[in-house]
């Protein structure tokens, strides 16, 4: 029944080596919202392993751009005095 999880795959115009996928994570590796270097390294290392297609890092889009620090995100944020 696993014969084709290593076999090559058609999405699109793309060929994917394999169906094995890893999922977005969330590794809180960012300051201020913005990705460090550590968490560029960590997607490196499973981009050069035998994961076929990666969903790189789980991005909360609130207000503030994080609910914790290490987290990446997108912020919300509006500058009430220059914005309409």
């Amino acid at each position: 029944p696993y014969d084709t999880l290593f076999t090559p795959i058609q999405v699109g115009d793309k060929t994917v080596k394999n169906r094995i996928q890893l999922s977005a994570l969330t590794r809180n590796r960012a300051k201020d919202t913005i990705p460090n270097d550590l968490l560029v390294e960590h997607y490196v290392q499973k981009a050069k392993g035998e994961i076929g297609f990666l969903v790189t890092e789980g991005t909360l889009i609130t207000g503030k751009g994080s609910q914790i620090n290490p987290d990446s995100g997108l912020s919300l944020e509006i500058d009430h005095e220059t914005d309409a």
